[in-house]
């Protein structure tokens, strides 16, 4: 049913041509410099509790080279980003990514960058009350607002006011981009459905806590009534859990393409990644493993918090991350530069296989 491809041909990376190395385009900082911006969003909160406020980032092409820098609530702190720098002249493609249950927006901020000096407007929420600094468990209400959280930040794009330091520069298509519960939360957007007659069996049947957590009629209906947002031209989905929230017919709605990337020593959510790549429809799909990785390889805290034996270095899982989104959603935009690397015709590394139908 799948080929693998052990990514082992000779790589252009050694060849040492910057200027026309496909690879080394792909992997180096691009042409912009970096701002930065933070704000408020507030809307409707989909689960029935008034107003819902997200702290949202940006990260955007500027020309910019000195500024203030912000500080993040991270591990890592930046070194050439600037805080409340003009964005460039243009319109550019958006990222728009969801954090890992307990995370926030600055989880992978090594992507975020890279995708701003390429010329992408990123942004990033917090999902309120599901972030490291909540420590609150999942519930009803953490599986209905993610997606919905994401659907308003792209709301919000819409309507920005003709003062809002993005207006005008938001360009087309949207690709989305989420690690871990970020990833659940993608394949909602991206069309799966909710395998409701099992998981309100389960609740009905007496279980607590988690998704049968305050799941009640309204938020039912919500959940029946599915998450696609057709805004979203592609998602790359990094170390998705909760398989069992779609199932196997669930993930069969699916409509948008999908760049799964998963680490072959995961033991997060790594029991997730061949039932959900087996359950995807279609031949649009793509999914990278990288070996050695774990399940934070896909952060900036890679390195850190699990085992050091892991066998890929932070940077090398870095790099094949960096390159395999860029390419993937550059491709979903529009621009072909880089497509022999998703065809497995050109090499990023030895620890990346790939798996096409």
């Amino acid at each position: 049913m799948w080929f693998f491809l052990l990514l082992a041909c000779p790589s252009l990376k050694d060849t040492g041509d910057t200027a026309t190395d496909p690879v080394e385009s792909l992997l180096a900082p691009g042409p912009w410099s970096i701002g930065f911006h933070q704000e408020d969003l507030v809307y409707d909160d989909p689960a029935g509790d008034g107003d819902r406020t997200l702290n949202l980032l940006s990260w955007y092409p500027t020309t910019d080279t000195t500024g203030s820098l912000p500080v993040y609530r991270s591990l890592t702190q930046p070194e050439a980003v600037w805080e409340g720098a003009a964005i460039a002249d243009g319109s550019f493609p958006v990222l728009v990514s969801s954090h890992g249950s307990q995370g926030y927006a600055e989880g992978s901020t090594f992507l975020f960058e890279h995708f701003a000096s390429h010329g992408w407007l990123v942004l990033a929420p917090d999902h309120t009350h599901n972030t490291l600094f909540d420590n609150q468990d999942r519930t009803s209400a953490i599986f209905l607002q993610r997606p919905r959280d994401v659907s308003a930040v792209l709301d919000h794009l819409e309507l920005l006011p003709e003062d809002h330091p993005l207006a005008s520069h938001v360009g087309s298509p949207i690709v989305a981009n989420g690690h871990s519960f970020g990833g659940y939360t993608l394949h909602a957007l991206a069309g799966a459905r909710h395998d409701m007659d099992t998981l309100e069996g389960e609740c009905d049947s007496g279980s607590t806590g988690g998704f049968c957590d305050g799941l009640d009629e309204h938020r039912r209906r919500l959940f029946r009534d599915g998450f696609l947002d057709e805004r979203i031209v592609a998602h790359i989905s990094m170390a998705p859990g909760d398989f069992r929230s779609y199932g196997f017919e669930g993930f069969s709605s699916v409509s948008a393409p999908i760049l799964l990337l998963t680490g072959e020593l995961d033991t997060s959510t790594g029991s997730d990644s061949d039932p959900i790549w087996n359950a995807l429809p279609g031949d649009e799909h793509l999914r990278v493993d990288l070996l050695g990785g774990g399940h934070t390889t896909f952060t900036d805290y890679a390195g850190l918090l699990e085992d050091s034996e892991l066998g890929l270095a932070p940077e090398e899982g870095w790099s094949i991350i960096k390159a395999f989104s860029l390419a993937f959603a550059s491709v979903h935009a529009g621009d072909n530069r880089w497509s022999a690397v998703l065809s497995g015709e050109i090499t990023i590394s030895d620890a990346a296989v790939l798996m096409q139908e």
